[in-house]
């Protein structure tokens, strides 16, 4: 609206400025008086500076719908939505297909994906863990307002905030939606557009609604999207010591640029009860553990990613020793430096971290 005002002033100045011109040159050519040569003089160049003024304010405003074209944060909220799902307050598997449809057919796709593969394991059971948290969401109205109004919160200026902390923008959809169990916060790339999806049912049965726990799990996420954009996200490897490692970068990574945008580099949004301390005082058996482990570690077995797999009765401790890991590297290069690192740079930084880290625990 700014912008018009500006275009619509220039316009009339030019207007004003043209037929001042005009008029002299009437009163010149039908009386053939003296024209005021200083007031024409100021006149002409007043037209002139007004048309290169319109001008200048046209290409900044090309230049801006360029780069808004290219780059933009897109916030879908889909929490209206929801309660079509269910019938009689019990989750409908067909009422969830047609609604997650209308935000992307593939990600439908992706969410039953997902559920099948961890179904496939045998450590989880459709109707026994899957139904009741689905089921329990719309029984939680009180919660499912919270976290509406605290993602509004959390999404407010968000691309602002971003670009004041690392000079960059994000390209990027941010979709709070209902899935299938599939996690509180995951990043996928759609034809070409990046999704950064909010699991509703996830974040209610986790706890993390609140305000905290919802800037540290959306903040978590818009890392790996930053990762993507401006380094190396994606990769995939035959040997699963290097896969695992990978995931350990890279949600470390994740967790270093959700520390960066709250200021703060104690802060893990996964420390409750008690969890951070206890990884403190364990972190070197933590690590150990996990090298030890990385020569037979497989999607069935590993025991440090996700909330369903526990090491030593505590989930999620791959994300507490990946953010050590990370703030390790980055004691002597910067951020966005090791976001374009190679697996082969990753591993020998891992062995020097296990070395440093043994030689200082007690």
């Amino acid at each position: 609206m700014k912008n018009k005002k500006v275009d619509y002033f220039i316009i009339f100045a030019l207007i004003l400025s043209l037929g001042g011109s005009i008029k002299y040159l009437l009163s010149y050519i039908n009386n053939k008086q003296t024209i005021d040569l200083v007031a024409c003089l100021i006149i002409s160049t007043t037209f002139v500076a007004l048309i290169i003024s319109l001008i200048i304010v046209k290409i900044i405003k090309n230049k801006n719908k360029k780069i808004k074209g290219v780059i933009h944060l897109k916030i879908i909220n889909t929490m209206d939505k929801i309660y079509d799902i269910y019938s009689n307050e019990s989750f409908d598997i067909n009422k969830w297909k047609d609604y997650i449809n209308n935000i992307n057919p593939k990600i439908k796709k992706l969410c039953i994906q997902d559920m099948n593969e961890a179904l496939n394991t045998g450590q989880v059971n459709y109707q026994m863990d899957f139904l009741p948290i689905l089921n329990d969401v719309i029984k939680n109205k009180e919660k499912l307002l919270i976290l509406q109004n605290n993602f509004n919160t959390v999404t407010y200026n968000l691309n602002e905030k971003i670009i004041n902390k690392f000079g960059k923008p994000l390209s990027v959809e941010i979709v709070l939606y209902l899935g299938l169990c599939n996690g509180a916060g995951w990043v996928e790339k759609i034809d070409n557009k990046v999704y950064c999806l909010l699991g509703i049912e996830k974040i209610l049965e986790l706890n993390w609604y609140d305000i905290n726990s919802l800037y540290g799990l959306i903040y978590h996420e818009l890392g790996h999207v930053y990762q993507n954009q401006y380094g190396l996200l994606e990769r995939n490897f035959n040997d699963n010591k290097k896969q695992f490692l990978w995931q350990l970068f890279t949600e470390g990574i994740a967790m270093y640029f959700e520390q960066t945008l709250i200021g703060d580099y104690e802060y893990y949004h996964q420390d409750k009860n008690g969890w951070k301390d206890w990884c403190d005082n364990n972190i070197n058996q933590i690590i150990n553990d996990f090298k030890t482990d990385l020569n037979s570690m497989t999607f069935d077995n590993q025991r440090y990613f996700g909330d369903w797999v526990y090491y030593h009765n505590h989930s999620d401790v791959g994300y507490y020793l990946g953010t050590k890991f990370v703030q390790y590297i980055c004691e002597k290069n910067s951020f966005d430096d090791i976001l374009s690192f190679e697996i082969e740079t990753v591993e020998k930084f891992f062995q020097g971290f296990n070395i440093n880290i043994s030689k200082n625990i007690k």
